[in-house]
């Protein structure tokens, strides 16, 4: 269905300023509260969704456990972490793939 006009106008307006309240929502997590005392253990922790996650739940006092493939590339984005963190307790896993490529 085509709007067409004024109300065309308002129906997109419309819109578009729901899907802005939206897109601001998503992806905050809303609770700011400590974790002292829970473990979690976070995938790719060396990039992108996964470092930041960790960044997060240091910031909140959570253990870490980071899984990731290239030992050398964590451990400098523990350093990262910890120039503008203190809290929580970041720690390594070994070096793990999920399948053997060979």
């Amino acid at each position: 269905m085509i709007q067409h006009g004024r109300k065309g106008y308002l129906y997109k307006f419309t819109i578009g300023l729901l899907r802005k309240i939206r897109e601001y929502q998503w992806g905050h997590c809303k609770t700011k509260s400590m974790l002292n005392g829970k473990v979690f253990i976070v995938t790719g922790a060396n990039s992108g969704i996964g470092k930041e996650t960790v960044r997060e739940l240091a910031r909140r006092k959570a253990r870490v456990v980071m899984a990731c493939r290239d030992l050398d590339k964590t451990k400098q984005v523990i350093e990262d972490i910890r120039r503008e963190i203190s809290s929580g307790e970041l720690s390594v896993t070994r070096e793990f793939t999920l399948f053997d490529p060979g």
